[in-house]
């Protein structure tokens, strides 16, 4: 009888440790992807490279988002949806990463990544009308 309950439990903590890394799962975002694509025509020239945005389920991640190079003129968007789990909050940490996207791709340097030319392109953002509809 105590092996029946042994296995159970062994079975239950599988099943539990299952759901547990289901719910941590990063996936492509096809919503945010576009949301990238039409910000990147819209707001800047279809200057920055195609992106991929993806949406990171972790528990306690490092950031709202994070920008990742994966290759010459290639980057990955992750947001974390633990922190941002508003669609519209989430479009603007992609706001936020495109200008960290375009400062790489104009080859601008700064000692800051938050400083004067990322706050510009931000301040650039707003006052086109980019975040009118997520605020």
């Amino acid at each position: 009888m105590k092996i029946k309950w042994l296995w159970f439990a062994i079975i239950i903590g599988i099943l539990l440790l299952a759901m547990v890394v289901a719910a941590q799962t990063t996936g492509r975002s096809p919503e945010l992807t576009q949301f990238y694509n039409d910000t990147n025509v819209k707001y800047f020239g279809a200057r920055l490279p195609s992106g991929l945005v993806m949406l990171d389920k972790s528990i306690n991640p490092p950031d709202l988002g994070v920008t990742v190079p994966c290759g010459e003129h290639c980057y990955t968007i992750t947001v974390f949806s633990y922190y941002v789990p508003d669609t519209n909050e989430q479009r603007m940490v992609v706001l936020h990463e495109m200008c960290h996207v375009y400062l790489e791709e104009t080859n601008t340097v700064e000692l800051d990544m938050h400083g004067p030319a990322f706050q510009a392109c931000m301040r650039k953002l707003a006052a086109e009308g980019a975040f009118d509809k997520l605020w």
